[in-house]
């Protein structure tokens, strides 16, 4: 009868194809295919087969994935898709420690055997050095399984009843050694450094993934002899020394028996503990599986960053001292997430850190027996991440699978139960139960729980507030979810709940803090995935017209604040005289209009979203006006009138706005002067000029805006502007502008002259001699300068360089 999943009991673990290519060798039956597919978020490769009466799954680490966390990552993989493995075998090549007790030689077989007080494998990277000569492990990896410890002693005193003791070896057989094993992160390719850490660890051999296992992994480690750890590494022993490793893995695993006959009650009852786990399973997120995701999300967390937590006094104290909670408080974006996986590595590595006694002389002292381990990583975004039921699921599922004795308390229930309704049972009360259960139960070691942003665990808690603050907090979300960049305090009490009283809106934010955070008087969301959360149709912030009416309540309000006669005025910043530059104007004056900056600069983009038409600007900067005017022309406007005052205020901006970005105030003076006579603006604003200058003295002789022929490029105040060229289409333009200390090619928008990009090149090129284009398609302009012979690209969207090519 073809196997099933339940069915495999040992798990052999290769880091090298050479060496899973061994396994499969040594294989008495090679299974054509898995029982059933992996578990979620496993992308382990699995071979299975037979050896005597155990059937073996074999995995691989990942190619070019070598060293204690790539094992780690493939062993709890490999766990939740077996969990019925009863062991595991960490087989392969491995590098050894001459001694002069120890004749280990080339092709021998290494195994690791409990001695010296160490369970045969340490970890020779994880410590502190203490002087030049003395080196303190700081970390303590559990043993190797009992039963494959008494089938290595088995077999270990049947090949001793036919050995000789003498000083030369008369065959070629490899011979097997006991003892421990050296891992680490490193590759050893040096002799005084092999020999050191060698001695300091009474080590026979080196590998580099054992130490990764060993914690939540049980295995026997087994390495074939394949170089002396020396700058003459080579690869010639490797394939001779991974077949005779999966040599003796086979025989040892003759030795060990097969779970039949009396036996078979531990694999009904294995086989029970998984369905009861995979009913908690189903109904639960795997921490293991949202801890993978953050870190693929975010940046790699760097080795060390978390160093000063583990040395600070308090964080000793709460591991050595008995004291129960540990809390790590810090803001938004602080690094607490990075900071607990950190953590929750070291903790899954078995790491154990010494205590001081009361002398404070450095005395290593080990917190006494096991510790099991589990975790759970909170998300405010996420519904089924941030409650106090998810964390109870998570936290169990994971420290079930990792220890599956203590499965016995959630079997109870299950069965109890049963396995139809079992699932659907699974609320917070019983969850409880559950973990009173396994932490009451004095046979069982104690426990400890890692629960990141727990702020973030929340029940409705908005919800909880009274009607008017919860309103008001509400308002704040969907306002902060939908503007164009974060609003200061003024700009969110104006826009979102209309009032100027700065504490009561800073407190009102900070009860939105799941989402949102105060920086620099700014508000943020904490993360992309709270503004994403709260548009999506989970959050119930936006009713079913979805963001529209939000836009349009943000509109309104933006338009009510300038209405206000007493905040949007003549010469807001109060210049006083027409010819101050902008460069002139302080930054206190520029604060004047901050409470109201947002609302001149985005009200029509927030009109556009619910009028349904197609698609910011610095108050004081002009550049991007003429584009939110071409909003508001883009609606169709009943009346006539209104059609015509955005025509002309479209016109007097394009005449006007370089001489209005260098002088604000020339707004008020020479921008009317210059006006032809019979434009809108220039009607409409009479009464301005009458009282000081006399119709007969404008400047202009143009009757309106249509016989003004010039176009005025932005930006070529002080600059010499060399021939310009247009795009194929017409809309572009593009020129060198030759200024006193710079060079460079800007671009234009043909039909409004606005500078849309600035392109610089090297100041000792002579433009005279050069020559630029466009694209045939308009997406590219092109410099080419005959004396370096280097043609120059840039893309006219996004103004990027694209490529240099040297003209053949």
């Amino acid at each position: 009868m073809k196997p099933s999943k339940q069915d495999y009991t040992v798990g052999w673990i290769c880091a090298l194809p050479i060496e899973k290519a061994a396994a499969i060798a040594v294989l008495d039956e090679k299974h054509d295919e898995l029982p059933a597919a992996p578990s979620e978020g496993d992308s382990n490769i699995y071979t299975v087969g037979r050896i005597g009466k155990h059937n073996v799954v074999i995995v691989c680490l990942p190619a070019g994935n070598y060293g204690t966390n790539s094992a780690a990552t493939v062993a709890t993989n490999f766990r939740r898709s077996f969990p019925s493995l009863r062991f595991g075998l960490m087989v392969g090549i491995g590098s050894e420690v001459p001694n002069d007790e120890n004749d280990v030689r080339l092709g021998d077989i290494v195994v690791s055997q409990p001695l010296h007080d160490t369970s045969g494998v340490v970890q020779y990277d994880l410590g502190k050095r203490v002087g030049e000569d003395t080196f303190h492990r700081t970390g303590w990896l559990n043993a190797s399984p009992t039963i494959l410890l008494n089938a290595s002693a088995s077999l270990q005193a049947e090949k001793s009843l036919y050995q000789l003791v003498r000083e030369e070896r008369e065959h070629d057989n490899p011979v097997v050694h006991y003892g421990i094993i050296a891992s680490g992160n490193q590759v050893i390719k040096d002799a005084i450094a092999r020999d050191k850490i060698g001695k300091e660890a009474k080590a026979i051999c080196f590998e580099m993934e054992a130490a990764g296992l060993m914690n939540h992994f049980p295995c026997l480690v087994i390495r074939g002899v394949c170089d002396y750890s020396d700058s003459h590494k080579n690869k010639a022993w490797q394939p001779y020394a991974a077949i005779t490793a999966a040599a003796y893995t086979k025989e040892l695993l003759n030795h060990v028996p097969a779970l039949d006959g009396p036996g078979s009650a531990r694999t009904e009852n294995v086989v029970d503990v998984y369905k009861s786990i995979q009913a908690l399973a189903s109904v639960s997120r795997d921490p293991e599986v949202e801890k993978t995701g953050i870190e693929r999300r975010k940046d790699k967390l760097i080795n060390g960053s978390y160093q000063w937590v583990k040395d600070h006094q308090t964080f000793k104290d709460w591991l050595t001292k008995g004291f129960q909670i540990l809390h790590l408080i810090g803001g938004a974006g602080k690094g607490k997430t990075m900071i607990m996986i950190g953590l929750i590595n070291e903790f899954e590595s078995g790491t154990k850190i010494p205590r001081e006694n009361d002398n404070e002389l450095q005395e290593t002292l080990f917190l006494p027996g096991p510790i099991y381990f589990s975790y759970f990583l909170c998300q405010g975004t996420n519904d089924h991440l941030n409650s106090a039921h998810s964390v109870l699921k998570g936290l169990l599922l994971l420290l079930l699978r990792k220890h599956q004795n203590l499965a016995i308390h959630l079997q109870k229930r299950y069965d109890l139960i049963g396995a139809d309704s079992f699932a659907n049972m699974i609320d917070i009360n019983l969850l409880q139960l559950f973990l009173f259960e396994i932490l009451d139960d004095p046979s069982d070691p104690s426990v400890v729980f890692c629960i990141d942003a727990l702020d973030e665990c929340f029940v409705d808690q908005i919800e909880q507030l009274d009607i008017k603050t919860r309103g008001r907090c509400f308002d704040i979300l969907a306002t902060a979810a939908i503007v164009y960049h974060p609003l200061r305090l003024e700009e969110m009490g104006t826009i979102a709940i209309m009032t100027d009283y700065l504490l009561d809106i800073r407190r009102l934010v900070k009860l939105c803090g799941c989402f949102l955070s105060i920086e620099n008087d700014s508000v943020y969301f904490i993360h992309q995935s709270a503004k994403d959360y709260l548009v999506s149709d989970h959050s119930r912030l936006f009713t079913t017209a979805g963001t529209t009416s939000r836009h349009k309540n943000v509109f309104n309000s933006c338009i009510q604040t300038l209405s206000n006669p007493v905040v949007l005025k003549k010469d807001i910043a109060g210049l006083g005289w027409p010819g101050t530059l902008y460069t002139e104007i302080t930054t206190k004056q520029r604060s004047c209009v901050t409470k109201i900056a947002y609302a001149c600069c985005y009200w029509a983009r927030h009109l556009e979203t619910f009028v349904q038409i197609p698609s910011a600007i610095e108050i004081w900067k002009l550049s991007n006006a003429i584009p939110q005017i071409d909003i508001l022309e883009a609606i169709k406007w009943e009346n006539d009138n209104l059609q015509e005052i955005l025509l002309d205020a479209k016109e007097f901006l394009r005449h006007n706005f370089s001489r209005i970005e260098q002088s604000p105030l020339q707004i008020y003076s020479s921008a009317f002067i210059l006006s032809p006579p019979r434009s809108l603006t220039t009607t409409m604003n009479a009464h301005r000029l009458s009282e000081w200058l006399d119709p007969e003295s404008r400047g202009s002789s143009d009757e309106t805006w249509s016989s003004c022929q010039t176009l005025i490029l932005q930006g070529l105040q002080d600059c010499r502007v060399i021939p310009a060229t247009y795009s194929p289409d017409g809309k572009l333009i593009a020129a060198f502008c030759d200024q006193i200390h710079s060079a460079a090619i800007k671009t234009w928008n043909s039909a409004n002259g606005l500078c849309l990009h600035v392109l610089p090149i090297p100041r000792s090129i002579y433009v005279n001699d050069s020559w630029l284009s466009f694209s045939s398609d308009n997406t590219l302009v092109s410099f080419y300068y005959p004396m370096d012979s280097k043609v120059r690209v840039w893309d006219t969207n996004t103004g990027l360089a694209i490529k240099d090519k040297y003209q053949q």
